[in-house]
């Protein structure tokens, strides 16, 4: 018959975990120590995920989730180019925000129905803004405001 090892430090947080993020990033923590004790996985390896891992654990519970993607490099350290024109974001925004949506509400939406992100949304939103205002006062200048 097989006999199985019990961590039960690990379970006993793993078992917290969904209710309590603190309980979580201590599994997780654990969870780096035991890797770290593994023989037989190249060092590097170890370094880059558990690394990535421990040091976003000690953080303070908001910043833990972003911090986890940057150490892993799962966030692009410069912007995306967008798949759509900031137009045709900047109109989605004005249309939803007009139909009685708040900004953040509208933000939201418009980062689902166009597959980018809310800040992504929200800066071309602020950029049609600005032209918008120079368009008009481009207009008013010629007279024909």
């Amino acid at each position: 018959m097989a006999k199985f090892h019990i961590d039960w430090e690990f379970f006993d947080q793993e078992c917290l975990a969904a209710g309590d993020p603190d309980a979580a990033a201590k599994a997780l923590l654990i969870f780096c120590n035991r890797v770290r004790q593994l023989p037989g996985i190249e060092r590097h390896v170890v370094d880059y995920v558990v690394g990535a891992i421990e040091a976003a654990m000690i953080l303070p519970q908001k910043k833990r989730g972003p911090a986890l993607l940057r150490n892993l490099k799962l966030t692009a350290g410069n912007r995306r180019p967008l798949n759509r024109p900031h137009d045709e974001i900047f109109m989605a925004v004005e249309h939803l925000l007009s139909s009685g949506q708040g900004q953040n509400a509208a933000v939201s939406q418009v980062a689902v129905d166009f597959e980018t992100s809310e800040s992504s949304v929200l800066r071309s939103w602020k950029q049609g803004l600005v032209d918008r205002e120079a368009h008009r006062a481009m207009l008013h200048e010629e007279g024909y405001c």
